[in-house]
């Protein structure tokens, strides 16, 4: 059995809806992950529904009740142990997975475009500028849909416009050194 810190980000996370907002169904966890602006996870039924299944068997998680809507869904709630590991996710930081630089696929590429001709290159940075403006407009949807009591969740999209923001100074820069290289 894994100890109470093996938990992946992902069920930190579902642990993390399932407490914050109270007993909810799956379907509910789902619709939570398919609001947040960051692509990061899947909101998929075949992401969430198994996470579930596993927080349930290590019993982190339990069914408390059945929705009264007709279909007999579960809601969920957290148990003690599970209070107890999504805690020791949240603190104390595991400072080089938590602050460490993450993965970054965007960071990769860059690193080798080399092998790309200066026309690909050229149309992969202006798709890449496409893309995270999309990503900056989403997100600031997301804060402008906040409801400004939830000064966390207010603070955590805050986090993700800075970082949009900051990565599309980078691409800037990037395409600025690009264009010196000519």
């Amino acid at each position: 059995m894994p100890n109470e810190r093996d938990i992946t980000d992902l069920e930190g996370s579902v642990l993390g809806v399932v407490g914050v907002r109270g007993p909810c169904t799956p379907y509910a966890v789902r619709k939570e992950f398919q609001r947040s602006a960051t692509p990061y996870w899947s909101g998929s039924a075949g992401a969430i529904y198994p996470v579930i299944e596993r927080l349930s068997q290590r019993k982190l998680i339990k069914a408390v009740s059945t929705t009264d809507d007709g279909r007999a869904g579960k809601l969920y709630a957290l148990t003690a142990k599970g209070k107890k590991v999504l805690k020791n996710w949240l603190y104390p930081a595991e400072t080089s997975q938590l602050v460490g630089t993450p993965p970054d696929p965007l960071r990769t590429r860059i690193e080798f475009m080399e092998m790309l001709g200066p026309e690909k290159r050229k149309q992969f940075l202006i798709e890449v500028r496409s893309g995270l403006e999309e990503q900056l407009r989403k997100v600031k949807e997301k804060g402008d849909e906040n409801d400004s009591s939830n000064y966390l969740e207010y603070l955590s999209v805050r986090g993700g416009i800075i970082a949009a923001e900051a990565r599309l100074n980078w691409i800037s820069e990037v395409e600025e050194i690009l264009d010196k290289q000519k």
